[in-house]
């Protein structure tokens, strides 16, 4: 049985554009003391930059960007002024997806959230 679409194409898109609203950017791509002391951790600084990139995005929105899309070039810069790198590493950062998987699972469990699954069961009110 094919899955039911709720939301159309365009509807989708829209839920998922970050704006480019001032506010809502600085909100954002906020990175506190503890935020940056993990993102020093990493090495690289495509590494830094893309683990930071991801962190603003789980924490914002609350999704990433795909594989075969760029993040906002708001965010990037924002983030990348904030880390005094170069907002041009980014293309550096996503060719690698192993690095991507590793970072996601690290943020996952610094920002204590799951995946959503089928295996996740709602409680019975």
């Amino acid at each position: 049985m094919p899955r039911r679409q709720i939301l159309s194409s365009e509807e989708q898109e829209r839920l998922l554009v970050i704006p480019d609203d001032e506010i809502i950017l600085t909100r954002m791509c906020f990175l506190n003391e503890p935020d940056i002391a993990l993102i020093n951790k990493h090495r690289r600084p495509a590494n830094r930059l893309g683990f930071a990139v991801l962190l603003c995005y789980l924490r914002g929105p609350g999704f990433i960007p795909d594989k075969s899309s760029a993040p906002h070039n708001g965010v990037v810069s924002r983030v990348a002024s904030r880390l005094k790198l170069q907002p041009d590493l980014w293309p550096e950062y996503a060719s690698r997806e192993q690095t991507r998987w590793e970072h996601l699972t690290e943020l996952y469990r610094y920002l204590e959230l799951s995946p959503f699954s089928r295996s996740v069961m709602l409680p019975t009110y």
